[in-house]
C-alpha cells in the first residue's frame, strides 16, 4: 500500500461511462475512479475532485447499487484496492460543462 493520496478531478458525466467498478468498498484497483467516488457518495453529477490512494490486497469485493451507480462483485483475491475520500485542498473541483462546450465549437 502507498501512504500518499492523490487529488484527481471528475467529470460531470462520469455515470454514462462504460468503464466498470468492482467492489462497494473495499474497491478493486483497476475500477474506474470517478464511477466509484460517485457510488460511494463524495462526487455527485456534477463531478467534483477526489483524493485517491492505492491500499493493500483484498479477499472479496461485494458489488451493489449505490448513488445511481451499480457496481459488480468479485469473489477474489485481488493484490491492490482502491480508497477514496473526500479532496482536501484540490482546487477547480465545480464542473461547469458549458465552458467545455463554448471550447470546443
Amino acid at each position: 500500500p502507498f501512504d500518499t493520496w492523490v487529488p484527481i478531478r471528475c467529470d460531470g458525466w462520469c455515470s454514462q461511462e462504460d468503464q466498470e467498478v468492482l467492489g462497494s468498498g473495499p474497491y478493486r484497483a483497476d475500477s474506474a475512479v470517478c464511477k466509484a467516488a460517485m457510488h460511494y457518495g463524495i462526487i455527485g453529477d456534477a463531478g467534483g475532485c477526489v483524493d485517491l490512494r492505492i491500499g493493500g490486497p483484498a479477499c472479496d469485493f461485494t458489488g451493489g447499487a449505490r448513488n445511481g451507480i451499480t457496481t459488480k462483485g468479485f469473489d477474489s483475491w485481488f493484490p491492490t484496492t482502491l480508497d477514496l475520500r473526500p479532496s482536501r485542498g484540490a482546487s477547480f473541483c465545480g464542473w461547469n460543462g458549458w465552458g467545455g462546450l463554448m471550447l470546443t465549437n
